[in-house]
Order: structure tokens, then sequence, then C-alpha cells
């Protein structure tokens, strides 16, 4: 009777005795690992076991010689991977009891899962999860990190630099009249531009610095590791760069655009709010000195007093 439960069991039954040597093996346990039973009863369950594994299992089976069964061990699932007959990695969920003695010597059993359609399922919501996570944090225009994403990224340069006495500059950038763009070319045009933007920004950027869109036409980009004249440098490359760009728009039409940049430097008292304020303050002077330009947040005040 025993024997036809086991024959028509789902899940893979096995029993070991305490040289680590495979008595009993049933049909589920050789559709799992390709093998025929004649291959393995008689042979050491190692055979089937990848090297790292086989050394815990060689472990367990000498404290069980030795000293009976671990009680962490016996009757809980433990997950590992068998090598199938074709090489083929299999994830497996298994857990052991013990069971009488066999000729004499001490015998454990197993049941062993096959757990590749949950580690399927579990990949495709970790990869579900990721995809969620990364769109919370995209703008679905530009592809840009969006504003949430922006300020968690400010945070960390702002606590990295703090605790390096390193620089990091922030710069904010405004399309001049953009709604020029979208009075003439209809939001199809405008957001034709933003994505010609967002591109042509990141062509003129380094490799480490972030930018996003945080706002309509309003994008930023954090310098990491870069003081305010290095800073001032890259960001006049990206202007000049949006200035000599002529934008063609897939339905006919061209564009030509420029960019207002204001930059403020780290300090060691600011925070996000206080950091994006000072960027602001120096966007709103070259907005006001005749936009097309970079400004700084220490010469904010007289560009704004000149124009």
């Amino acid at each position: 009777m025993l024997e036809d439960l086991l024959t028509h069991a789902l899940d893979a039954v096995w029993m070991v005795d305490e040289d680590g040597t495979v008595r009993y093996m049933d049909p589920a346990a050789e559709a799992l690992c390709g093998f025929d039973r004649s291959e393995l009863e008689g042979q050491p369950l190692s055979r089937i076991l990848p090297p790292e594994v086989a050394t815990v299992h060689d472990q367990h089976m000498r404290h069980f010689a030795t000293q009976g069964p671990r009680f962490d061990v016996m009757g809980k699932v433990r997950e590992f991977s068998i090598v199938a007959a074709d090489g083929k990695l299999i994830p497996v969920g298994l857990r052991a009891f013990e069971v009488p003695p066999q000729d004499g010597r001490r015998c454990f059993g197993a049941i062993m899962r096959d757990q590749r359609q949950q580690k399927q399922l579990e990949m495709e919501r970790d990869r579900l999860l990721h995809r969620l996570a990364q769109q919370a944090l995209t703008d679905e225009l530009t592809d840009l990190p969006n504003r949430r994403a922006f300020v968690e990224e400010l945070e960390r340069v702002l606590a990295a630099s703090r605790r390096s006495g390193g620089p990091a500059t922030l710069a904010i950038l405004d399309i001049d009249h953009f709604k020029r763009v979208n009075d003439t070319f209809g939001h199809p045009g405008g957001d034709w531009t933003l994505r010609a933007v967002a591109k042509l920004c990141r062509a003129a950027l380094r490799g480490e610095d972030y930018m996003a869109r945080i706002g309509g036409e309003e994008f930023a980009i954090v310098f990491r590791g870069t003081d305010l004249a290095a800073a001032q440098s890259v960001a006049e490359r990206v202007r000049q760069k949006i200035e000599r760009t002529t934008i063609q728009l897939p339905a006919g039409g061209e564009v030509e655009i420029t960019l207002s940049i204001g930059l403020a430097a780290f300090d060691i008292d600011s925070d996000p709010d206080g950091w994006l304020a000072a960027a602001d303050t120096a966007l709103y002077a070259a907005k006001r000195g005749g936009r097309n330009r970079v400004v700084t947040a220490e010469r904010a005040a007289e560009v704004a007093q000149t124009a």
C-alpha cells in the first residue's frame, strides 16, 4: 500500500541512509531529475547535487550519523538546486524527516518539490515590481528621471557632499518662450520639442551628470563632485548646443529655442529646498537678464539689477 501511495505522489520522494546513499526514489523523483531509479539507487545523493550543496549535505549527514538529526534542519524546508541528468540546475524545496532504520542503518526520508514554476513566477513578479518602480520615477514623455526621482537624488548628493566635504552644483534649466512653440505647433509639437531638448542636453552632459525633468518645460541637472566653475562650463556647453540646433518636427516645421540656466553651488548648510531655491533665484535672474544665458546664484542679484 505504501509503495502504491508513493508511486502516485506528486512530489519527489527519496530515502537516503546515514552514508548519504540513495535507498529509494519514487517515479516523481525520476521525472524531476531525469535519472532512472536504477541509475541512482545505491549511489550517493551528492551525485545530483552541485559541489557547494553537496558539501553542506555531507556535513548534515555526518552530524546525522554521529549525533542524530539536527532539529534546525529536519522538518524544515531547505531551498537549493539539483543537477538533472541533462546537466541543468533545477530549483527545489526539500523537507527531510527520519524514517525507521533499513538493514541496521539510520535513514531519513525527503520530500522534494520542483520550484521551477514558483521561481519563474517570482522572477516575473520582481521584474514587474522593478518596472513599476522605474515608472514611478521616470518622466513618461522624455524618459528622464521625474521630479520625485530628482529630489531623492538631490538628497543623496547632499548627504554625500556633507560626508566628504566635496563639491556639487545644481542647475535649473527652462526653455525660453516655450508657450510660443505650443501656440504655433500645438501640444504634439511641444512634446516633440521637449523630447528633443532632453536628448540634446543629455548628449552634451558628462556621464556622471544627473538630469531630470521637474516641471512642464523645466529641467534640472545635478553635477556630482563638480565645483561651480566646472559646472558652469558644462552648462554653457548645454546652452550652446540648444541654441545652435534647429529641431525638425515630424509633422513639418522647425523650432529654434534657447535655454535659461540658473546654477547654485552646494553649501554645507543646504537642504534640498534651499538648494533648489538658490538655483531658481539664479534662473529667474537669467530670465530677467535677457534669457539664453547661464547665471550663478552668486551673480543673480547683480544680473537682476542690471536688467
